[in-house]
C-alpha cells in the first residue's frame, strides 16, 4: 500500500474483506497512532520512511481534553486533536500530538481516550480464566483497583515477613551447633589479644633483633670513619676541622672563599651531629636473643590465626567483629523470632481485612456486570443467554482471616472469578471457556467492550 486516505464515522467502524485486502494495514496503522509500537518491517519495501496521521474530534468537555493539558499539550482548533508518527528505515520514530514530540507512553495513555480496537483475535483473552478478574475489577472502577494495590502491597509486606521467618527458624541443633563454632573461634582470636597493625610492627622489629649483629657492626663503622677511631688516620670531622685551620690564613689575606668556611662549617656541625644519634642508635640496638625469640613466636601464632581467619592482623579483627555480630543475632534470634511472628499476624489480619473489602466491591461490580452484559447481550440476539460471574475460594489453615474462614491469599486477594455462561434456555451456567462457540464468544467481548 503506497497511501492511503480514511475518514471513520463515530460509534461502531467494522472492516471487512477478502485476505490481502489491507485490514491488517488500516489497523496497523491505526494502533501506531494510538501508541503501538514501531517497527521497520511497516515500511513498504524500497522505502526509506512510513508515516501515518490522524485527525481527531474530541468533545471538549471530554476527558481527554484534561489529560492533553496534564501532558502539556491543547487541542487545536474546533478541538482538534492532530497525531503524526514516521518511522525511518534505521529504525527510529517520531511522535506528535498537535505538533509537539510526545514519548510513546504518552501517546498510549492518549490513545485509550480515542479508539478502541476489537481485532479478530481479541476474544481469544476470554478464554484464559485467570484474565476474568481483570476484566472485574476494571470494571469495578477507582474503589475495586486502589483496594486490589493494597491487597498487593499487603501480600508482598506479609511475603518479606514469611522469608525473614524461615531464615530466622533455624533448628535448635543447627543454631547450638553454629554458636560452638563462632564462640570456639571467638575466644580463640580474643586469647591473641591482637591489636591493629600488630603484624607489621612486628615484622619490623624481627628484621632489626635479626640483624642486631650486622646493624651494630655498620654502625660503629660508620661512626668510626667519621671520628678516625682505631684506624690510625683521620676521620671525616677531623679532616673538616684541618681544612677550616688551613682556611683561615688565606681568608685573612683574601675572602673570596668566605662562602665555602660557611659550607664547611654547616658540614662540620652536620657531620657531628650524624655522628651522635649514629652512637646513639648503635648503643641502643637490643641484641637480646630472648625477646628474638619471643617475636619469633608471636609471628607464628598470628600465622597460624592467619591462616583461619584473614591475612593480615586487621582483617582477623574485622572477622572478630563480624562473628560477634552474628553471635549476639543468634542468641537474640528467638527474642527476633517472637517480633517477627507478631508482625506476621498483624499482616495477615490487615490483608485479610483489606481482601475482605475487596471482594464486597467485586461481587458488587459483578452484580452490575451481570445485568450490563445481559442488556447487551440481548442487542446481540443472545437474548436467552444468562451471563454470570463465580465465585470460588479455597480454605487454607495457613491463609488469612476473611469472615469466619481461614482463605489462601494471592497478590490479587482471596477470589478466583470464572464468567459463566448458558446459551440455552434451561440450561444452568457454566465456565464460559468450556462451552462458548467462537461466534458467542466474540459477542461476549464486543458487550464487555461495549459497557
Amino acid at each position: 500500500m503506497d497511501e492511503a486516505v480514511l475518514e471513520f464515522g463515530p460509534g461502531l467502524n467494522v472492516l471487512t474483506g477478502e485476505t490481502g485486502t489491507g485490514k491488517s494495514i488500516i489497523i496497523g496503522a491505526v494502533t501506531l497512532l494510538l501508541g503501538g509500537r514501531s517497527a521497520s518491517e511497516h515500511i513498504r519495501t524500497g522505502c526509506d520512511e512510513a508515516s501515518v496521521h490522524g485527525v481527531f474530534a474530541v468533545d471538549k468537555e471530554a476527558s481527554l481534553i484534561k489529560h492533553l493539558t496534564d501532558f502539556g499539550l491543547e487541542p487545536g482548533d474546533d478541538n482538534m486533536v492532530v497525531i503524526s508518527c514516521s518511522i525511518s528505515s534505521s529504525g527510529r520514530s517520531q511522535r506528535r500530538v498537535n505538533g509537539r514530540p510526545v514519548t510513546q507512553a504518552m501517546l498510549a495513555e492518549i490513545g485509550e481516550y480515542l479508539v478502541d480496537i476489537h481485532g479478530q483475535h481479541e476474544h481469544q483473552a476470554l478464554l484464559r480464566q485467570q484474565r476474568h478478574i481483570e476484566y472485574l475489577d476494571n470494571f469495578s472502577g477507582e474503589e475495586g483497583l486502589q483496594l486490589k494495590e493494597q491487597v498487593n502491597a499487603y501480600y508482598r509486606r506479609l511475603s518479606q515477613l514469611e522469608a525473614s521467618l524461615k531464615d530466622l527458624r533455624l533448628s535448635e541443633r543447627e543454631r547450638e551447633r553454629r554458636l560452638d563454632l563462632l564462640r570456639f573461634q571467638s575466644d580463640e582470636i580474643d586469647a591473641a589479644n591482637l591489636a591493629p597493625g600488630e603484624d607489621l610492627s612486628l615484622a619490623r622489629e624481627h628484621d632489626v633483633l635479626a640483624s642486631s649483629g650486622e646493624l651494630y657492626d655498620r654502625a660503629s663503622l660508620a661512626h668510626a670513619l667519621l671520628h678516625g677511631e682505631d684506624h690510625g688516620a683521620p676521620g671525616v670531622i677531623d679532616r673538616l676541622s684541618a681544612i677550616l685551620e688551613e682556611l683561615e690564613p688565606v681568608l685573612k689575606i683574601d675572602d673570596t672563599l668566605s662562602d665555602s668556611k660557611e659550607l664547611l662549617q654547616t658540614a662540620l656541625a652536620a657531620c657531628e651531629e650524624a655522628s651522635r644519634e649514629i652512637r646513639v642508635y648503635r648503643d641502643g640496638i637490643d641484641r637480646d636473643p630472648q625477646r628474638l625469640a619471643e617475636t619469633e613466636a608471636r609471628i607464628a601464632a598470628i600465622q597460624r590465626l592467619k591462616r583461619k581467619y584473614g591475612d593480615t592482623v586487621d582483617e582477623i579483627l574485622g572477622y572478630r567483629q563480624e562473628i560477634g555480630d552474628e553471635i549476639t543475632r543468634l542468641e537474640s534470634s528467638a527474642r527476633e523470632l517472637a517480633v517477627i511472628e507478631k508482625d506476621i499476624a498483624k499482616a495477615r489480619l490487615d490483608l485479610g481485612r483489606v481482601s475482605e473489602a475487596l471482594r464486597c466491591v467485586r461481587m458488587h461490580a459483578a452484580e452490575i456486570l451481570r445485568k450490563r452484559v445481559s442488556s447487551e447481550l440481548e442487542a446481540l440476539a443472545m437474548g436467552s443467554s444468562v451471563f454470570d460471574v463465580d465465585f470460588r475460594e479455597k480454605e487454607d489453615p495457613e491463609g488469612v482471616p476473611v469472615g469466619e474462614k481461614m482463605l489462601a491469599v494471592k497478590a490479587g486477594g482471596v477470589d478466583t472469578v470464572e464468567f459463566l455462561l448458558s446459551a440455552n434456555p434451561g440450561e444452568p451456567p457454566k465456565p464460559l471457556a468450556r462451552i462458548a462457540s467462537g461466534g458467542e464468544i466474540s459477542r461476549i467481548m464486543l458487550a464487555l467492550k461495549t459497557i
